[in-house]
């Protein structure tokens, strides 16, 4: 994969490690260690996710240095949203606690559910952002589930910060198209956003400074979508703090566009592995929200609560997460629990199994799966989620080596 995205994703992966956590430019001990742990999984030569993280873990291990270990952490997050571990992510997640600016009296908010209330308020924009940690498949969820009604208010564009490129003419999202965008919720959302009918848009070119790089994503967003049509209305999705209205790129945008942009945050406040380590706020808020999807805090005049509202218009809280042999529920988007017994599967372990929507000659090599996830021991269980109709299973080593398959048909 990283020979095929190329210089660009490497310098736009290292960006989006460090940005949400110093805001700032990258260091020179920052590149260095980001290069020594990318050469690293390089001299791997196989495509493994289990090799990789066997890799990062000992690397982990041998080093004390906490800038190494921030950036490992970062890696280990990913390849473990690769395998749909969740519980994995959170365990490894680095505990950066926020600068919150504003302040929270829960008495003078209700907890509604997030989709309504952003699509209420992305009637009276152009453009609506909406960000994620990069590590946080949930965030994709969110953005999954505002499309089909945003573009009934006449969205028709959705733009994707981490694509490298992207054909709309070509079908299904692929491997080499981006890099977070291997994970399989975030490629269902970029392919569900073509069923509808939206216009995919990859704009993120890369450049050596994290200004540059906001200035031209403004003028590729720009050149792409309202040349052609000043009144387009647009949906972004990108990482952390590219939703900050005065020097990333909803800033950039607003003043290119002399537009409002609603700007909505779910990186601030979120649950973590152990729940001391929780912001106070984020425990308040959940403590009065009976439900299980994403919600903000709505004040009676009907605005909602930002944590940091002179950067961001709306704060997104999910509710903490529930797990089902071990799969988070979030995950499910309406698909089918399908219990897998490992030892019926996988003839040795540590195996991956990838799940594809259709027969076994109906997807290209490069496809990305609809599920993915790991067992590691002889006798574990685990659940896939899968759609009515074929299901075709890949069962890989822990070499990424393909070992054996299986055809799956739900009742319709």
């Amino acid at each position: 994969m990283v020979t095929k995205i190329g210089i660009r994703c490497i310098l736009c992966f290292l960006m989006t490690l460090i940005v949400p956590l110093c805001y700032g430019e990258i260091t020179s001990e920052q590149t260095l260690i980001f290069s020594e742990v990318e050469g690293k999984l390089l001299k791997a030569n196989n495509s493994s996710i289990l090799t990789k993280i066997e890799i990062l873990s000992s690397l982990k291990k041998q080093k004390k240095d906490s800038q190494y270990n921030l950036i490992v952490n970062d890696y280990l997050q990913f390849y473990y949203s690769l395998l749909s571990d969740y519980h994995a992510v959170l365990e490894v997640q680095n505990d950066v606690y926020p600068t919150i600016n504003s302040s929270l009296d829960i008495s003078n908010y209700s907890a509604e559910p997030a989709v309504l209330n952003i699509v209420d308020k992305a009637k009276n924009v152009q453009v609506t952002m909406i960000n994620e940690a990069h590590h946080i498949a949930q965030h994709r969820v969110l953005t999954r589930g505002v499309l089909k009604q945003l573009y009934e208010i006449g969205y028709r564009f959705f733009a994707v910060e981490a694509l490298s490129i992207f054909d709309n003419d070509s079908g299904d999202i692929r491997l080499s198209d981006g890099y977070y965008t291997q994970e399989t919720i975030f490629a269902d959302t970029i392919n569900f956003a073509r069923e509808i009918g939206y216009e995919i848009i990859a704009y993120d070119l890369g450049y050596p400074t994290l200004a540059e790089r906001e200035k031209e994503a403004a003028k590729k967003l720009y050149k792409n979508i309202f040349a052609e049509d000043i009144h387009a209305k647009v949906l972004i999705h990108v990482g952390y703090a590219h939703i900050d209205e005065k020097d990333m790129l909803a800033g950039y945008l607003k003043r290119l566009l002399n537009v409002e942009i609603l700007t909505i945050d779910q990186t601030k406040l979120r649950e973590k592995s152990d729940r001391k380590d929780e912001h106070e706020y984020y425990k308040k808020a959940v403590s009065i929200y009976n439900g299980d999807g994403p919600f903000v805090l709505k004040a009676e005049n009907g605005e909602l609560w930002s944590a940091s509202a002179n950067s961001f218009d709306v704060s997104v809280f999910w509710q903490r997460t529930q797990y089902v042999s071990g799969r988070a529920q979030w995950m499910k988007l309406g698909r089918i629990e399908w219990l897998v017994e490992g030892d019926l599967l996988c003839s040795e372990v540590p195996c991956v199994l990838e799940v594809f929507n259709g027969k076994e000659d109906s997807f290209l090599a490069d496809k990305i799966p609809n599920d993915r996830i790991a067992l590691y021991e002889k006798g574990d269980q685990a659940v896939l989620f899968l759609q009515k109709g074929h299901n075709f299973i890949r069962i890989k080593n822990s070499e990424g080596k393909p070992v054996g398959k299986k055809e799956i048909f739900l009742a319709r």
